[in-house]
């Protein structure tokens, strides 16, 4: 729930899972309850089903990123090797 100073009003978005957001509002505590309750027969009545779940994702390396499809390469130095000249 959430109260606004400006429009002085009252708001809750609902928790379900919903193709857009469930808002509703009225001037007072008590009326915002009606309301929620409204919203809640609403969906009970209609029997909304949730939204399917998101595809999984591709797998991810340990640094967060996608893994490449290219074959590993050995580690290169930053820094040329220094050589000892006699």
């Amino acid at each position: 729930m959430l109260y606004s100073l400006g429009n002085r009003r009252f708001y809750a978005v609902a928790s379900w899972p919903a193709p857009q957001p469930v808002i509703v509002e009225h001037e007072t505590a008590t009326g915002l309850e009606a309301r929620m309750y409204e919203a809640e027969m609403t969906r009970v009545t209609r029997r909304e089903t949730p939204a399917p779940a998101p595809a999984a994702p591709p797998p991810s390396d340990r640094r967060g990123g996608a893994r490449s499809q290219a074959p590993a390469a050995a580690p290169q130095h930053p820094y040329p090797s220094r050589r000892r000249v006699a």
